[in-house]
This record gives C-alpha cells, sequence and structure tokens, in this order.
C-alpha cells in the first residue's frame, strides 16, 4: 500500500515539471512514511499592463471626442454672452430688459436645443467647465443674472441629479489641466487629424 502510495506521489509530482527541466526529489522517511521533499521552480505573479494601458487610452480618446464637440459651442456661448451683456446694459427700464432676454432665449433654444440635447452627460458637465473657461462666469451665476435667482436655483437642482453642478470653475493648473491640455492642441490645429482618426473607429 505504501508502495503504491509513494509511485503516485512521484508521479503527480513529475506532472508539474516542464519539459527540458530537471527536477531532483528526496524519499524522506518520517516514523512509518515515506514523504517526497522537492523543490519546484518559481512562479511569478506579473500585472497585465496592457490592461491598464488600453484603458487609460479609451479614455482619453474618449475626451478627446467630447472636447471636440463641446468646445466650439462653449467658444460661441462666449461670443453670445458678451454681445447679449452689451445690448442688456445698454436696455434701461427691467420691463424692457426682461423682454429682450425672453426674445434672446427663444433664438438660443431655436439654434442648440437639439444638439444640447443630445449630448452625453460627460460632454454635458465638460461643456460647463468650457463655458466658464470662455466667459469668467460660472454657467449658475449666467442663468441667475439673466433669469434670477429661483430659475438658477433650479437649474442648479436638476444638474446635481446628474452629477454635475453649474456652479463648477475652471481649474487649469488643477483638475481641469487636462482638458487644457486639449484646448492648446485644438487651438494649434494638432486635434484635426486626431478627431479623423477616432471618427474612423466609430
Amino acid at each position: 500500500m505504501y508502495r503504491l502510495l509513494f509511485l503516485i506521489t512521484i508521479i503527480t509530482c513529475s506532472c508539474f515539471v516542464s519539459e527540458g527541466q530537471q527536477s531532483s526529489f528526496i524519499a524522506a522517511k518520517m516514523q512509518n512514511d515515506t514523504i517526497v521533499v522537492d523543490t519546484l521552480e518559481p512562479v511569478y505573479v506579473v500585472r497585465n499592463k496592457g490592461i491598464f494601458e488600453r484603458y487609460r487610452q479609451w479614455r482619453y480618446n474618449r475626451n478627446v471626442r467630447n472636447f471636440i464637440k463641446v468646445y466650439p459651442y462653449a467658444k460661441r456661448a462666449g461670443v453670445i454672452l458678451s454681445d447679449i451683456n452689451k445690448e442688456y446694459l445698454a436696455i434701461k427700464t427691467e420691463k424692457e430688459r426682461k423682454k429682450f432676454i425672453k426674445v434672446a432665449e427663444k433664438k438660443l433654444f431655436a439654434e442648440f436645443e437639439q444638439d444640447l440635447k443630445n449630448m452625453t452627460i460627460s460632454q454635458g458637465r465638460m461643456l460647463i467647465k468650457l463655458v466658464d473657461r470662455e466667459t469668467g462666469n460660472t454657467t449658475y451665476e449666467i442663468v441667475k443674472e439673466f433669469k434670477g435667482g429661483f430659475s438658477a436655483f433650479f437649474w442648479q437642482s436638476l444638474a446635481v441629479l446628474f452629477g454635475s453642478s453649474l456652479k463648477y470653475e475652471y481649474d487649469k493648473d488643477g483638475k481641469d489641466a487636462n482638458i487644457e491640455r486639449l484646448v492648446d492642441l485644438y487651438e494649434k490645429g494638432l486635434l484635426h487629424d486626431t478627431k479623423k482618426r477616432l471618427s474612423n473607429k466609430q
């Protein structure tokens, strides 16, 4: 019986030895049992960096796509806000100002509503950041200025439900440094080839 167990143990241990490698084992007797003592080759566990690299590349590509889509809207918002603000300040009476804002609001909705509805949540968040960058005012401040505190509170509450905030302030040297780099590349015309490459992947 012991001889049979000894033979099975030797055969089992030999299965773990790679081809071309030598394995030496020693039979040691402990009381009435025979125990096989063998030295196995070390096993190395290596983290698969490929997965992390692919994920990092996927995030970067997504940020580039989002940026290319929303940045023109942010720049347009800066121009529009500047024009509206000049006309708004030139109006003397509060009644005429309210009328002017309603007309301007209708024009803006007609021009941008459908495009904004088609944006993803991550694109909306980036747009909020870039609007602050281009105008020097948070989206909350803009809404409050032209629509009043209640409207600003309502839209801020809605933004929070989607994990965002109209009060977000652009931080080009900190949290938004990656977006600022994209702005620089875009303005230098270096994102156009990237846009074509990403479009071909879709």
